[in-house]
């Protein structure tokens, strides 16, 4: 069951398929937080959970390290207590890692497909078919009459579900997706372009105030959003960082 554990606001779950890309890894979802912590280290490896609450999960997987590591190698997902012992051990505070494929949005499709947008400024499309014929887990959502249709991004945008026991891991919908051709390619958010390319939105909006970024052709406002085209930050800032 890929939410494993909920308790004090916290909701513990794993993606389906994760084992298949990245290392052992639980997600930690608090409101609109999300933390991807490494089940053999506890060290956060990405993600922006508040410090109170991801020393409160890293106590709680101490305290389950070994089934968490059975539930990833085996994919037979099941809930865990809430409960744990406090104890002094110590963790490291580095947030190293890979780094992971954002979600901006998901589109539910005919014929059982998901149009994904990443934050990356591209879109892709998933074809669920062949995991809905071959996997049990998946079957509802072929089975029950609407179900695909309730797809949604999860907090922090690194997987996408249906419910508490259906999702999907970002770097699947990545890595066995095709790309698509789109209206929005290559245009980002200034949010976007900065987490990319390890900048300051600062540093975007200076550019556009000394026109080194040109209004309404490298960038421009819509309400309180700048958007930013892929070229022009390669232009200016070169390639974007390779994940």
């Amino acid at each position: 069951m890929p939410v494993i554990a909920r308790f004090y606001g916290m909701t513990i779950k794993m993606y389906l398929l994760g084992k298949e890309h990245n290392p052992p890894h639980i997600h930690a979802l608090y409101g609109d937080y999300n933390g991807i912590i490494d089940i053999q280290t506890l060290d956060m490896m990405e993600g922006d959970l508040p410090g109170k609450g991801l020393a409160m999960v890293r106590e709680w997987m101490a305290a389950h390290q070994q089934e968490l590591l059975d539930m990833w190698n085996t994919q037979n997902f099941r809930r865990c207590p809430r409960s744990y012992e406090r104890g002094a051990v110590r963790y490291s505070t580095e947030r190293s890692g890979p780094m992971f494929h954002k979600i901006k949005s998901v589109t539910p499709l005919a014929n059982y497909r998901l149009l994904v947008h990443f934050t990356e400024g591209c879109c892709r499309e998933y074809d669920m078919t062949p995991l809905i014929q071959r996997m049990p887990v998946f079957a509802p959502l072929r089975d029950v009459p609407g179900l695909f249709g309730q797809v949604r991004t999860d907090p922090g945008g690194y997987g996408v579900s249906w419910n508490d026991d259906i999702d999907m891991d970002g770097s699947e919908l990545w890595e066995n997706s095709v790309p698509v051709s789109s209206p929005f390619d290559s245009l980002l958010s200034f949010a976007d372009a900065t987490e990319l390319w390890g900048l300051h939105e600062s540093t975007l909006r200076k550019a556009v105030a000394y026109h080194k970024l040109v209004e309404r052709v490298d960038a421009q406002k819509y309400g309180k959003q700048w958007i930013v085209t892929r070229n022009a930050m390669e232009r200016e800032y070169g390639p974007a960082p390779q994940r």
